[in-house]
């Protein structure tokens, strides 16, 4: 019974939270106001009109609202000199944007598509590792890998060209010579003596009976 309260005071909570058409409203009317006398179909400042954009499917025009959203949170729009909206109503509009994108991507999640790319000298040299079970140095048989944003694993900037293929062949034919051994070496017999006066009363572990 003591749970009543609490339950009736939550519901009355979420009765009082507006719809998400309600809030889409409220920042469609903030955008109307503050952005689309310069971002508009007529004028397109910088290349950008909010005029026809639907604030009720934002998800529809993400890469727009993204943009959105990083001016809005730069304090770089609306830019100096014009109207500025209250801070509390900026950062609504902000939180509304960033859940509609946000609940748009895990709807419809886009990681992307990655490139065909060789591998770097890292992965290749792990590559060798597992396949042939041999530990190479792979800066000894290749060029540094070009890197992108401090990683030399990044798919546009790992490309191929003849003279790096040449440096693959190459090292491709060391190395499978490595693991062959020498196929031309010719069988050899040793036979290694035990002298008749060494004891053989302690046993090897692993060796027959016998052996010393």
């Amino acid at each position: 019974m003591r749970a009543l309260p609490i339950v009736a005071l939550a519901l009355a909570s979420a009765a009082c939270q507006p719809s998400v058409e309600e809030r889409a409203q409220t920042a469609k009317a903030l955008v109307d106001r503050y952005c689309t006398d310069c971002h508009n179909d007529a004028e397109r400042t910088g290349e950008l009109t909010l005029e026809r954009l639907a604030l009720t499917d934002v998800g529809a025009h993400a890469d727009v609202w993204e943009t959105v959203v990083r001016k809005l949170r730069g304090r770089m729009m609306p830019p100096a000199g014009e109207p500025l909206p209250e801070a509390a109503a900026t950062g609504e509009l902000v939180a509304f944007l960033e859940e509609q994108l946000d609940r748009a991507a895990a709807a419809s999640p886009n990681p992307g598509t990655k490139s065909l790319h060789r591998l770097n000298r890292t992965e290749y040299g792990n590559a060798i590792r597992d396949l042939l079970a041999l530990d190479i140095d792979a800066s000894a048989y290749l060029p540094n890998d070009s890197e992108a944003y401090g990683f030399d694993n990044i798919a546009d900037v790992l490309g191929t060209d003849p003279s790096l293929m040449d440096r693959y062949l190459s090292a491709a034919w060391k190395i499978t010579s490595a693991a062959m051994g020498d196929t031309d070496i010719a069988p050899a017999v040793a036979t290694y003596r035990v002298p008749p006066d060494r004891s053989q009363r302690d046993h090897v572990e692993g060796l027959p009976l016998g052996t010393r």
